[in-house]
């Protein structure tokens, strides 16, 4: 098992001393590499539209259940539910666990 660990290391190492593979990185400075470095594979205006779709969706199904729940509420704090649901959507997951 150490034959193939060092075999393992020889090889490794033997392939960190060729040329840099540049990767192409809108970063300064541009020649260096980063190691998990990896482009959008979406343009910025379909992702942004998908997350505009997405909090019209949970702002269309939140306005819904104060509807049917809550009829008698001000316009302003139907807005403020709104406003709560969305920012407690983008959260992650685990901000809540102590």
């Amino acid at each position: 098992m150490a034959a193939s660990t060092t075999q393992y290391l020889r090889t490794s190492m033997s392939n960190t001393t060729g040329p840099l593979m540049i990767t192409n990185h809108p970063y300064y400075p541009l020649d260096v590499e980063i190691a998990s470095y990896l482009a959008n594979e979406y343009s910025v205006p379909f992702l942004l539209g998908v997350f505009f779709s997405l909090c019209a969706g949970i702002v269309a199904f939140t306005r819904g259940w104060v509807r049917n729940f809550h009829p008698g509420l001000p316009g302003r704090e139907k807005a403020a539910i709104w406003w709560f649901v969305i920012c407690m959507s983008t959260l992650p997951p685990n901000f809540l666990d102590v």
